[in-house]
C-alpha cells in the first residue's frame, strides 16, 4: 500500500458577512487554504483541481472518497507539501 498525503475539500456556506467559500485542509500538516466559491465549476472537487491548475501545481491528486456525514471530499497525492507552499508556487512537480 502506498502512503498518500490526504487533503480534505469542504464547502462553507455563506454567512452574514462572507460569501460562500471552499476550504482545503491538509490532514497531514493541519494547514488550510480558503478560497471564494467559484460558480464556474460544477462541484467543489472540480474547484480544488481548478485551484491546483491556477497555482501552477499538478499534484497528481485523485479523489479517494466522499464523506456523506459532513459533505467533504478526500483527495490523495504523493506530494508531501504544505498547502500554503503550494499556493505560493513552492512545489516543483
Amino acid at each position: 500500500m502506498q502512503n498518500v498525503h490526504l487533503i480534505e475539500v469542504k464547502y462553507i456556506p455563506a454567512s452574514r458577512t462572507k460569501g460562500s467559500r471552499v476550504k482545503f485542509t491538509s490532514l497531514r500538516f493541519k494547514d488550510s487554504i480558503t478560497i471564494p466559491y467559484n460558480h464556474a465549476y460544477n462541484s467543489i472537487d472540480e474547484m480544488f483541481l481548478g485551484w491546483l491548475k491556477d497555482v501552477g501545481s499538478d499534484l497528481g491528486a485523485m479523489v479517494l472518497g466522499y464523506n456523506d456525514f459532513n459533505g467533504t471530499y478526500i483527495f490523495g497525492t504523493t506530494v508531501y507539501e504544505r498547502l500554503k507552499n503550494i499556493a505560493k508556487g513552492g512545489v516543483l512537480v
